[in-house]
C-alpha cells in the first residue's frame, strides 16, 4: 500500500503547476500529504514486530515427562496441539485491531488519489 501511495504521489506531484498555487489546489494538496503521512503511519503501525505475540511453547514440563518416558507420542502431539489453540486465540485478539489499521491504510490511499487528481484538476 505504501508503494501504491508514493507513486500516486509521484505521478500526481509531477502535474501540479510550478509556482504559486491556487486556494482550491493548495487545499487539495494539503489534504492529499496529510492522507499520505496517515497512511504511513498506520502501515508502519500495522507491519512493527510485536514482541507480545505467542509463537514458542513452554516446554520444560512437557520434556521431563518425554525424559521419564512418562508421555507417549499422542500426549506431545495434544499438548502442542491445545498451547498452539491457545497461542492462536491470543494472537488473533491482538490481530483484529491491524486488520482494521489496514482497511483504514485501504480507505486512506483510496482517498489519497481522489485528492491528487483534485489538486491537479
Amino acid at each position: 500500500m505504501l508503494s501504491i501511495a508514493a507513486l500516486v504521489a509521484g505521478l500526481f506531484g509531477t502535474r501540479l503547476p510550478h509556482g504559486h498555487l491556487h486556494g482550491r489546489t493548495l487545499v487539495f494538496l494539503i489534504m492529499a500529504l496529510v492522507l499520505f503521512a496517515a497512511s504511513v503511519v498506520l502501515a508502519v503501525m500495522v507491519a512493527a514486530p510485536r514482541r507480545d505475540w505467542e509463537f514458542v511453547f513452554q516446554l520444560s514440563a512437557l520434556l521431563e515427562r518425554v525424559d521419564r518416558f512418562e508421555a507417549t507420542p499422542a500426549d506431545v502431539t495434544r499438548n502442542f496441539a491445545v498451547w498452539a489453540e491457545s497461542a492462536w486465540g491470543n494472537n488473533l485478539r491482538q490481530m483484529q485491531p491491524l486488520y482494521t489499521m489496514f482497511r483504514l491504510v485501504c480507505v486512506l490511499v483510496g482517498l489519497q488519489v481522489i485528492a491528487w487528481a483534485l489538486a491537479v484538476l
